[in-house]
């Protein structure tokens, strides 16, 4: 599968523009033949400061930092309806390593791992990375395709579940240049994280819809 991923990005990054006239027409979002109810508290990926990582949800967890209940005692924490509890805010190594020791859930900031790249295990550097960019992923999936979301949601689906049927919905709706165009860092994606999928129907998937856009 990591041949035909290559490729796609390569012709991606060959092509001088991401077709603007494209982008144009899907400002008017679908969504399985459903148009969505755009939820314009969710923020651009402009606005995204802080992504969660809690192991209370079964998958990922599916709010943000700005949907969390504001705590006018503390700044550093806000209160999760979803998990019934405080999420801490994390901007340095220091605050991750004290919350990691009390396994809480915390609200990192989405430049954190620049600044701590060689002072934590390389395994846990991975997965912050791959939980940042997934939550951005998603953070654009749940403003444009709400009802996609929603579903999803309702099944507590396991992560990867939740990336599968994502990416298929990606895919299948020929999104690709959409996301890139909204932040979302589509290529990590592919490479490092839908790559170990260990799912061989879901990678001729993945492969024949790339192979037939390149």
């Amino acid at each position: 599968m990591l041949a035909s991923v290559k490729e796609f990005f390569n012709q991606q990054q060959r092509e001088e523009h991401l077709s603007q006239q494209k982008l144009l027409k899907n400002k008017t979002r679908r969504t399985l033949g459903i148009m969505p109810t755009i939820e314009f508290d969710i923020p651009d990926i402009t606005e995204f400061t802080h992504y969660l990582e809690c192991d209370i949800s079964p998958s990922i967890c599916p709010m943000q930092w700005e949907e969390l209940d504001i705590d006018f005692d503390n700044n550093d924490r806000r209160f999760c309806e979803y998990c019934d509890k405080y999420i801490y805010k994390v901007d340095n190594e220091y605050m991750l390593k004290e919350h990691n020791q009390n396994n809480e859930c915390i609200a990192i900031s989405n430049d954190l791992l620049e600044k701590i790249n060689d002072k934590i295990e390389q395994e846990r550097y991975n997965k912050l990375q791959d939980r940042l960019h997934l939550s951005k992923l998603y953070l654009v999936v749940k403003k444009y395709e709400s009802y996609f979301w929603q579903e999803i949601q309702k099944d507590e689906l396991s992560q990867e579940n939740i990336l599968k049927k994502t990416i298929k919905m990606i895919l299948e709706q020929d999104d690709i240049d959409f996301y890139l165009q909204k932040g979302v860092d589509m290529q990590f994606i592919f490479e490092q994280i839908v790559s170990k999928i260990k799912d061989d129907e879901f990678v001729n998937f993945i492969k024949n819809s790339l192979n037939n856009k390149t």
